[in-house]
């Protein structure tokens, strides 16, 4: 984190970058507090219709899990469907919805060469 005397996010990678390929990001519980979580995608404000890749994103867990203790951290695999899909660069939104945190967002980012 920028200042030590707060927690850092809870995800690594901060920001997700499919361009390689899928990638496995660890949700870690460096917070004081036991708390549910699920994850969601979102799309940028005013992404167009075409430019939108979320439905090319698989989650997996797709739920979330089981509640994280402080200390305790839970993988997930962030993977993009990327056939037929146009060159260029393309973002979304990993959303971590907790219970006792609210939601905190995470940018997704693609390039197809």
């Amino acid at each position: 984190p920028a200042d030590a005397r707060y927690p850092g996010g809870l995800i690594a990678p901060s920001v997700i970058d499919l361009s390689g390929g899928s990638v496995t990001a660890v949700l870690a519980n460096n917070r004081l507090d036991t708390f549910s979580w699920s994850l969601s995608l979102e799309d940028l404000p005013g992404t167009l219709p075409g430019n939108s890749i979320i439905s090319r994103i698989t989650l997996t867990p797709n739920t979330g899990g089981a509640p994280l203790a402080p200390g305790e951290t839970a993988n997930f695999q962030v993977s993009i469907d990327s056939s037929g899909l146009p060159n260029g660069s393309y973002e979304a939104v990993l959303v971590v919805n907790t219970d006792a945190f609210g939601s905190i967002r995470y940018r997704l980012i693609y390039t197809q060469n």
